[in-house]
């Protein structure tokens, strides 16, 4: 059976403190909660280049998600490696999420469990991840004398 896509304005209704009219179905809050793992991250790891790395060349707009990932994935440091394969997987499973119809509830459940804690290591490795040596290097400053 596909989804039903308007399960995401009750879950929307439900979320925003509204009452819906119904339950919103538990495939549309599995749906919901991949994506916001996956942007938890992102957002996350977008803000960390920015603030920590200082990275003033991140686009705004969509291009931002395939910038952080290889900003990351770029790097020579495999702590920051991680974070952009991960940041990669997540994206993945955010789009199937967002797109694919027909996905068994079982693998959905699978999915956010998956997600959960990818999200959750990137966003421990990202709180003490150093800045890298320079906007567009990809590597970790260095530490002490």
């Amino acid at each position: 059976m596909s989804f039903d896509w308007a399960d995401y304005l009750t879950l929307a209704q439900e979320l925003s403190g509204d009452k819906p009219k119904v339950s919103p179905s538990r495939e549309a809050k599995l749906r919901s909660a991949i994506s916001r793992a996956y942007y938890a991250a992102h957002g996350t790891g977008r803000n960390h280049l920015r603030a920590v790395d200082n990275d003033k060349t991140i686009p705004s707009g969509g291009e931002a998600h395939q910038y952080v990932i290889n900003k990351f994935i770029g790097s020579s440091d495999k702590d920051r490696v991680g974070v952009g394969s991960e940041l990669k997987r997540l994206r993945a499973d955010r789009n199937k999420a967002g797109y694919e119809e027909g996905l068994a509830l079982a693998k959905l459940e699978f999915m956010v469990r998956t997600d959960l804690l990818l999200s959750g290591l990137v966003l421990t490795a990202l709180k003490s991840m150093p800045p890298a040596t320079a906007p567009g290097t990809g590597g970790t400053a260095p530490t002490g004398p």
